[in-house]
């Protein structure tokens, strides 16, 4: 869990070490939660096992989604549940 914590933290940081790329990250932050964006490293920090374990347990419990983004989506069949 530790070595999560740390690639994750350390992606980020690369990802906000260009200032076009840390202004669009803190405007979604803005915008979608509510939050300034700068305090990822603390947050991450709270991430627990049981945290982990519990948010895939309820996302196995959804139904599951395609998501298909360009190319020919034509070819690909349906995959609906009747």
């Amino acid at each position: 869990m530790q070595s999560a914590k740390a690639s994750l933290k350390a992606r980020l940081a690369r990802r906000f070490a260009d200032s076009a790329k840390r202004n669009e990250e803190m405007t979604k932050a803005l915008y979608y939660l509510n939050e300034n964006g700068e305090d990822y490293r603390a947050k991450i920090d709270t991430v627990s096992l049981s945290s982990v374990t519990e948010a895939v347990s309820r996302a196995l419990k959804t139904p599951l989604t395609l998501v298909v983004e360009g190319g020919e989506v034509s070819t690909i069949g349906s995959y609906e549940v009747s």
